[in-house]
């Protein structure tokens, strides 16, 4: 078959996703990859047709634009969507782009902040564990507000994912709020004192859920689905002789591929144990990552040893050979720290 028939569809292909992108509000490549947390060299080789898109892309792609992963393997599929979306007015400039905009979701970020009681930046840097600097360049539009980041603001304010992201209501703070919200005709004319006294009240947050969800969104692992991997907190004397024999206290989720990509460990030997009294510069209630399966003493860093009372020790290599005072569950790649009052 010759080489310009086999390479017929990919064109279609690239210039669906341009479509599909721009319709979904992303001026370019670039700031649709910065907020996915895809690669952008990947997609401008997708957009081009240089590069043929693979299945776990079009599931990617897919997920993001609401489109079928069939649609971005040509065909009749692709050519159906993209007589679809040409025929949708101002791609760029409509609605959906505007809201987008970084300026758009920091406008909302603003308002949710301070119908939500925080005068500042800073006091909700505080309260929340997100570095204030991260808050007023959102806030200002300076930089965009990639999904896991949207997710974080959106826990710690008690707002919508879909309307901090793209303006879309229900937002989160209530019917009545949402009222004066679709009726003002921006953003600037409202006044987040009524808000806030009209708005539901906001759910108390989990502020360990919000530092792993801005730890992913700097780790740029923004995936278009829900995935997620799970760790268990388990009692530390339970843990000895196996994984199987642990005992469970409590499920943590994480996005998928965020343990592997800070600490590179695999989530099914991971667990996390809860401190029952301050060590080591940590609080009681701190929790520590450990990889069960990196049990080599001699290959150096810092171990968790359960001892005879049950409780928690930690020990440093130090060329010696083990402690004898404990078991060793495994080595520390992580930890979690509770705000100290």
């Amino acid at each position: 078959m010759p080489k310009r028939l086999q390479n017929l569809g990919i064109p279609e292909t690239g210039q669906l996703l341009r479509l599909a992108r721009m319709s979904a509000g992303f001026s370019s490549a670039k700031a649709a990859a910065i907020h996915y947390g895809w690669s952008e060299p990947s997609m401008r080789a997708h957009e081009s047709g240089t590069r043929k898109i693979g299945s776990e892309d079009a599931t990617r792609y897919a997920a993001a634009f609401g489109l079928s992963a069939e649609a971005f393997r040509g065909g009749n599929a692709a050519k159906a969507e993209i007589d679809r979306l040409r025929e949708a007015p101002a791609l760029v400039e409509d609605r959906v782009a505007t809201e987008r905009r970084p300026a758009a979701v920091g406008a909302r970020l603003k308002l949710a902040r301070k119908v939500r009681g925080f005068v500042s930046a800073y006091d909700f840097s505080v309260a929340s564990g997100i570095v204030q600097s991260t808050v007023g360049s959102h806030e200002a539009g300076n930089s965009p507000v990639n999904d896991r980041m949207a997710e974080a603001y959106a826990e710690a304010l008690g707002i919508s994912v879909s309307w901090l992201a793209r303006g879309a209501l229900p937002s989160g703070l209530g019917e009545d709020a949402d009222k004066i919200i679709a009726a003002a005709p921006s953003l600037s004319a409202l006044d987040a004192a009524y808000l806030a006294r009209i708005a539901e009240p906001g759910p108390a947050f989990d502020r360990d859920k919000v530092k792993l969800l801005v730890a992913a969104a700097k780790a740029h692992r923004a995936p278009a689905t829900s995935e997620e991997d799970e760790i268990h907190e388990v009692e530390a004397s339970s843990i000895v002789q196996s994984m199987a024999s642990a005992r469970r206290l409590r499920t943590w989720k994480i996005p998928k591929g965020l343990l592997q990509t800070l600490f590179d460990a695999p989530p099914s030997d991971t667990v996390i144990l809860a401190l029952d009294r301050p060590i080591q510069g940590m609080m009681q209630g701190d929790r520590l990552f450990v990889d069960t399966s990196r049990r080599d003493w001699m290959a150096g860093g810092e171990f968790a040893f359960c001892g005879a009372d049950g409780r928690i020790f930690l020990a440093k290599h130090s060329g010696g050979p083990a402690t004898s005072e404990g078991s060793l569950i495994g080595r520390v790649v992580g930890r979690l720290l509770r705000e100290q009052a």
